[in-house]
């Protein structure tokens, strides 16, 4: 068996690839190539055979990149690929010259050959490579698994698979996501005891340990930079030699169950977390004296509140051994995401770091959920799911051990098969969504659909810069612009006063993120930053010339007050950060862009804490550890990204008069705090930062009280601006304001923005949903009662722009057609659209049902004369991917003022006059007299009012009165085009008003869910939403019901895989995701063939809403948009609809007669042949 773990040998791998993992047909053949261009890191290339079944070669390359360039490298084998292969797909052996550990990679180009006149050309575009990390320390389980354990491959798609990260990061996310749903089940954190609500006490729950998640995780990255000892990690270790009786499996008691003790949580990682990470091994300065050690037993509450101290000494069998292990490698980090979040003199406990933990405070986190298995665990109530009801969970610290781990953030186009810190940020964003009210129920059933692809992402970054340095450069650059963007080799042609200009745009380049989740935007943004100036400025002469510039007028300027030593300090930085012996390249690009361009907002705090994780570990991947405890092991503290990413509301902003340093005064001070906010983001000692913090809130609360003074903000807004805590990593703002946040001036005038690019997926909550914010939506140009929160987003988006600036967002393109869509698609045409990129019934995320748009904008009063428009159409999520990294859609583009603020189709000339022609030939359901739509009942509750038949009996057995408020039912499930299917469900229809005493069995049965009935009152939990209504009465007033009960009627979903309405004589009701049509004037039987004709399912398509998985969505609003055609002779009509539904009841196929009932539709609306055509072939 092939050893993953071992050093690369030739023999061996080839001899693996032949007998175990390509098909029968590969030939091993070795060739030592003859380079036909100037490689950067390689220096041999062997050629070691070829699969004709899979139409792909494999190469061997050798490189001497010291720190494992993945770019560059891989440029070098897309090359070997063009030149020395005719194959598109290569398996390839990368192997580093003095290293233990290589890569096996494989390797896609899309390649096409050009004949140039006497020679023929081969040009590559679209490169794509995915790799595994093996030999030395790394191996194990994930190549074990995909590599070997499943055999031989089959064919291209199972090659595919086993590289895929996608495949990978599913199955890590569902033992992570049962260990979640295990450990708040089990774990207890202080301040529990406080809470009386189940659900906010599994909110509590789920905080705290997706906050254990994201340092541990943190933790487990600097491992692999070899900065933390594995012995920490390894159960024996531990039990043998650490830790007092650490036993995690060990049961005991009458019952024979786990302990529940916490000694590796508390003894191993809040030490680790708290007293090492966040505390030198040395005293750091004068300011700072603090070294690392175990708080004495005897001090007698001296050194109280000392979290840098080490705590638990009883714990350990040897202490000095576990500060001997993390003094050996672990440097100081600083960053706030180690800070102990307890604040102890005031006696409030969250994390509960302390020796003797005040009660009834609690901190339960056993030791079994790191290490062992839990086997038959019921997570049915965490996911809602019956097959969950006996789970095998693995302990935390098992389930990282089996997974292989890459500290570097992958690209579309570069990709470990490994878990790195942006699929992370994938995990914990389900985490995130799982014990949100507005989405827990559907993140616990599925996986990765809150998070955005990264293909998208990609794609948004780029086109987001390039828009902006259109703006910021040139237009007439913009080839050279895209070429910067691509991973493939093209040569620029620009000159170097270009590229300067180029570089000095993105040092100024502001970019915004309004709701950051786990950062997948801002770290996008500047990956692609750092890709443009390294391929610009590969040296960093350029870059660092531009820093040192702005460092020294910023130094110079007289509204600041350093310090000598201060100045001195930021120079040592600059050129400490630039050092290449002590940092790559990247280290310094990524630092001072991250200081200057990104930053990020988002309502949920725990998010905000992800997001810097992220940019954390972005910068410890690029410097370059040592042995040099006095040096902080060559490790260089995190910065604090407390002004780079807040917790926010980003909707609601204040209400000022002008902007907030318009006045000499203000101006001064807030210089004087971006000063203090700039030492804060490079503060070293924890002294130093506590002094930098506690300067910033005496700044921030003497600008308020001067600005209320100067009637720029009122009092209630001045007293918001002073209680906003920027360093409280629990807090969430109730308000957002990048002057006050970010210490960002706007633009030229009052109505300019601050930021150059807004970019993100804003979130698609239905905004009437949440009742705490909606009020404060009014003020928007945009709003609508039933818009959801991406629309405010859009318009914030933009007013946070500057004058030139761009939005580009993934949203709902639900506004596209809708009517709470008017007032935004009024709003975006007042600016000028730059793209439109529409997924119209295509699964961009998975299994999330509403179709998505990416959607750029620029903030400018002058319109161009068209924007691109690029449509998918009908694709499921993996074909999407392919063809969206392709760029092969339907593409081209459209005229913004073919625009209006009525509906957007997008449809080519012919069809729009398709549409005009419909709509003139006939009148909207809403305006036909006599003819109504209802919605079907709210109950408010369900399970209480729905019933089967086997119940329904009982009850009128039982009392045959009971019979008056039992009603027939129908769901969307039964309901087919023209007809429905039985079922067994019938509502207990206790309409608003109902002598319930009269039905004291119905009355009995319903007070079993009392608590579930019950309206809300105030901010109670559980029950239906407040009202005027008694607890056994439908919760809706259905004034209308006797419509349910008329003779005949028309009946639908409201979501439906195929178009299709019903026709009922049989008075059943429809519950609240049901709708019905009568009529008192029209044939009910006419409205129904022209309902189910293909000319206005056609229809449809320009103002109806479409899912993601091509349902369709018909609202009652929409259905009411429908234009009806009243015919003189409605008879061979419904006669053709009589014939159908004895047909369809008779189970007889009707394509015939609906061809025919079609027929005469479209003679109705005096369709030409050609406009039939076009229908029949849409």
């Amino acid at each position: 068996m092939y050893n993953f773990s071992n050093n690369y040998n030739r023999e061996n791998f080839v001899d693996f690839l032949e007998n175990n993992f390509l098909p029968e047909d590969f030939q091993a053949k070795e060739e030592n190539l003859t380079l036909s261009f100037n490689p950067k890191f390689t220096s041999s290339v062997t050629r070691l055979g070829s699969c004709k079944s899979l139409e792909l070669e494999v190469f061997e390359i050798e490189h001497n990149s010291t720190h494992d360039a993945r770019v560059g490298i891989s440029r070098d084998a897309f090359q070997v690929m063009q030149k020395n292969s005719y194959c598109n797909k290569a398996l390839v052996a990368f192997i580093p010259k003095g290293s233990n550990q290589y890569r096996f990679s494989f390797l896609q180009i899309d390649a096409e050959q050009k004949d140039h006149s006497a020679r023929i050309q081969r040009n590559y575009s679209n490169p794509r490579r995915y790799s595994y990390l093996l030999g030395e320390g790394v191996g194990g389980y994930t190549p074990n698994k995909f590599l070997f354990g499943k055999g031989r491959v089959k064919d291209g798609k199972d090659l595919a698979e086993r590289f895929s990260v996608e495949v990978l990061t599913k199955a890590f996310y569902g033992e992570l996501s049962d260990w979640y749903a295990w450990a708040i089940k089990t774990v207890q954190f202080p301040g529990e005891h406080e809470i009386e609500n189940d659900e906010k006490r599994i909110e509590h729950r789920s905080k705290n340990v997706i906050r254990l998640l994201t340092r541990l995780l943190f933790v487990w990255f600097l491992k692999q930079k070899n900065l933390i000892p594995s012995e920490l990690f390894d159960i024996n270790f531990l039990s043998n030699q650490l830790l007092k009786d650490f036993d995690p499996n060990l049961k005991t008691g009458l019952f024979a169950e786990k302990s529940h003790k916490s000694k590796y949580y508390k003894a191993i990682l809040q030490n680790l977390f708290f007293a090492t990470l966040n505390c030198p091994i040395t005293p750091q300065s004068k300011e700072d004296s603090r070294t690392r050690g175990f708080r004495k037993q005897d001090w007698y509450g001296q050194g109280f509140g000392y979290d840098h101290l080490m705590r638990y000494e009883e714990l350990f069998t040897n202490p000095q051994l576990f500060l001997d292990l993390v003094n050996a490698k672990v440097p100081f980090l600083n960053g706030g995401l180690f800070d102990c979040l307890d604040d102890k003199q005031n006696k409030i406990y969250i994390d509960g770091f302390s020796d003797n933990l005040p009660k009834p405070n609690m901190l339960i986190i056993p030791d079994f959920l790191f290490f062992g298995e839990r086997k038959g665990e019921d997570l049915s109530d965490f996911y809602g799911d019956k097959k969950k009801k006996s789970v095998d969970a693995l302990g935390l610290i098992d389930i990282l051990q089996k997974y292989n781990f890459t500290i570097e953030e992958n690209t579309p186009f570069d990709q470990d098969v490994s878990l790195d810190p942006e699929l992370l940020g994938k995990v914990f964003e389900n985490l995130l969504a799982s014990y949100n009210p507005e989405t827990k129920t559907t993140a616990r059933k599925q996986t990765g659909s809150f998070y955005t692809p990264r293909e998208i992402v990609q794609y948004m970054v780029d086109e987001s810069l390039i828009a902006y340095l259109k703006q910021s450069v040139g237009e007439k650059y913009e080839d050279e612009y895209r070429k910067l963007m691509q991973y493939a080799d093209e040569t620029l042609n620009i000159s170097d006063d270009v590229k300067q200009a180029i570089i000095q745009s993105i040092q100024k380049c502001k970019v915004l993120d309004p709701a950051c989740g786990s950062g997948a935007f801002p770290v996008g943004v500047l990956q692609q930053m750092v890709h443009v100036l390294s391929q610009l400025d590969p040296q960093n002469e350029i870059w660092k010339s531009l820093i040192l510039e702005e460092s020294i007028k910023e130094l110079s300027s007289t509204l600041k007050d350093y310090t000598k030593e201060e100045r001195e300090e930021i120079q040592i930085d600059i050129n400490r950060s630039f050092d290449d012996n002590i940092n790559r390249p990247d280290y310094a690009r990524k630092l001072y862009l991250i200081e200057r361009c990104i930053y990020g907002v988002d309502i949920q705090s725990i998010a905000v804490q992800i997001s810097k994780l992220r940019f954390f570990i972005s910068l410890v991947v690029d410097q370059c550890p040592t042995h040099n405890p006095e040096d902080n092991f060559g490790i260089r503290p995190l910065p604090n990204l407390e002004a780079k990413f807040v917790a926010a509301n980003t909707l609601i902003g204040l209400s000022k008069t002008k902007t907030l340093f318009d006045s000499p005064e203000v101006e001064k001070l807030q210089e004087k705090l971006n000063q203090t906010n700039h030492r804060i983001f490079g503060a070293k000692s924890n002294k130093s930062k506590n002094k930098y913090k506690a300067r910033v809130e005496e700044l921030q609360t003497e600008i308020a009280e001067k600005l209320e003074e100067l009637g720029v903000v009122g009092n209630d807004d001045a007293r918001l601006m002073q209680q906003w805590k920027m360093f409280d990593q629990n807090a969430s703002s109730p308000f957002f304001d990048p002057e006050w946040m970010f210490g960002l001036k706007s633009g030229a005038s009052n109505q300019d923005g601050y930021f150059d690019i807004v970019i993100g997926n804003p979130p698609y909550v239905e905004a009437k949903k949440l009742k705490y914010i909606s009020l404060q939506l009014k003020i928007y140009h945009v709003y609508s009662g039933t818009a959801d929160l991406s629309i405010y987003f859009i318009e914030k988006g933009l007013d946070f722009c500057k004058s030139g600036g761009n939005i580009c967002y993934i949203t709902t393109n639900k506004f596209f057609n809708t009517g709470y869509g008017k007032p935004v698609r009024k709003f975006l045409l007042n600016n000028e659209i730059d793209r439109i990129v529409d997924f119209e019934q295509v699964e961009v995320f998975d299994n999330v049902l509403v179709s998505s748009v990416v959607l750029g904008v620029k903030k400018s009063n002058e319109k161009k004369d068209s924007f691109i428009y690029q449509k998918f159409y009908k694709l499921k999520k993996e074909e999407f991917r392919k063809l969206f990294v392709e760029r092969k859609s339907q593409f081209g583009k459209y005229e913004q003022k073919v625009l209006s603020e009525n509906e957007w189709s997008f449809s080519d000339n012919q069809e729009l006059r398709i549409k005009e022609k419909i709509e003139k030939s006939g009148v909207k359901i809403c305006d036909l007299k006599g003819v109504s739509v209802f919605r079907g009942v709210t109950t408010g509750y369900n399970p209480a009012f729905i019933i089967d038949t086997e119940k329904r009996n009982q009850f009128i057995d039982t009392d045959p009165n009971n019979e008056k408020i039992i009603k027939p039912l129908l769901q969307g499930r039964n309901i087919r085009k023209w007809i429905y299917y039985y079922n067994n469900d019938y509502l207990i229809f206790t309409k608003q008003g109902i002598d319930i005493d009269s039905f004291p069995i119905i009355k009995s049965y319903l007070k079993k869910y009392y608590s579930e009935l019950k309206p809300r009152e105030g901010d109670e939990k559980g029950g239906r939403k407040p009202g005027s209504y008694n607890w056994f009465e439908i919760q809706d007033n259905t004034a209308y019901y006797p419509e349910f009960e008329k003779s005949e009627k028309i009946i639908w979903g409201l979501t439906a895989d195929k178009w299709a309405f019903a026709y009922d004589d049989k008075q059943h009701y429809l519950p609240s995701n049901g709708y019905i049509l009568t009529s008192n004037v029209v044939s009910i039987k006419y409205l129904l063939a022209l309902l189910n004709s293909n000319l206005l399912k056609y229809y449809f398509g320009f103002i109806g809403v479409m899912t993601a998985g091509g349902a369709y969505t018909l609202k009652h609003a929409t259905i009411q948009q429908l234009p009806i055609v009243l015919s003189e002779n409605q008879k061979p009509i419904i006669d053709l609809v009589d014939k159908i539904l004895f047909a369809k009841v008779n189970n007889n196929n009707t394509a015939i007669l609906e061809k025919k009932l079609d027929e005469h539709i479209y003679s109705l609306y005096n369709l030409t042949d050609k406009e039939i055509e076009i229908i029949e072939n849409s």
